[in-house]
């Protein structure tokens, strides 16, 4: 059946900017408090952060591009289904808070990797005297002083071999929604990710789609199904401090009636 509903940029402009303005609204409610390190809230906080400023980015880009390109935009979708999709296994998963420590965990295995492949390059190639990459000898003094760190031992599967705990790939993380009817949004929210890919990864396909007119209401559609993902990640994020601090989730434009996932 054809989608007869209307969308265009003025009015993903707005709603991008409504979402946005709920996050910030509620991340007010937050003003003062939250100083303490601790993981999972410094996650959601940082997670509702990450929508506003990615939302205003849509945003802008929709009100000042001249040329209708849609790379940029589609990349901060990615990044915002990325993040539905990690908030929204989270939640689901009934081990949040272990799950958080090996997303983290992580992180910190891929960045020593990375890390690791310039202390490589800097002997093969510069004979250990490249100043902006690390030695031999200063890549190991690295991960000793970050084995030192108290704070960092829930990271470990083997400390002493500096072997991380290890995190789902995000078709893993997709898959790993048991709800049936909670495993169709995840599965969506999975392919428009892949079709967002297209855009990170330059090709053909991706010259095609851009010089396509044809494309220009499914890239509408797609932006404004994004609105619905990110709105959700606020929402979920948001359940932190609702347990914690018994704070409510400020609506005043009750996007929830447009947005909200149907849990029932």
């Amino acid at each position: 059946m054809e989608n007869t509903r209307t969308v265009s940029r003025k009015i993903l402009i707005a709603e991008a900017r409504k979402i946005a303005t709920l996050g910030d609204a509620n991340l007010a409610q937050l003003s003062g408090l939250c100083q303490e390190k601790e993981l999972q809230q410094d996650y959601y906080l940082g997670m509702i952060r990450r929508q506003v400023h990615l939302l205003h980015d849509i945003a802008t880009l929709m009100e000042s591009d001249a040329h209708q390109n849609f790379s940029s935009i589609s990349i901060l979708c990615r990044c915002l289904l990325d993040d539905f999709l990690h908030v929204f296994y989270l939640k689901q998963c009934g081990h949040e808070k272990d799950e958080i420590i090996n997303l983290n965990a992580e992180v910190h295995r891929q960045a020593f990797l990375a890390l690791e492949v310039t202390m490589l390059s800097n002997h093969k190639h510069f004979k250990g005297r490249y100043p902006h990459y690390m030695t031999k000898q200063e890549f190991d003094q690295l991960k000793a002083h970050f084995q030192s760190r108290k704070e960092n031992n829930i990271f470990f599967r083997n400390k002493a071999s500096f072997s991380f705990k290890r995190f789902k790939t995000l078709s893993e993380v997709a898959e790993g929604i048991a709800d049936f009817e909670l495993s169709k949004l995840s599965r969506r929210a999975y392919y428009i990710w892949k079709d967002t890919s297209e855009f990170i990864h330059y090709s053909n396909a991706t010259f095609e789609r851009e010089s396509s007119q044809d494309d220009h209401l499914h890239n509408l559609y797609l932006i404004e199904e994004v609105m619905l993902y990110a709105y959700n990640t606020i929402e979920l994020s948001w359940r932190h401090f609702a347990d914690v601090l018994a704070f409510q989730l400020i609506d005043q434009d009750q996007l929830k009636d447009r947005y909200a996932i149907n849990y029932q």
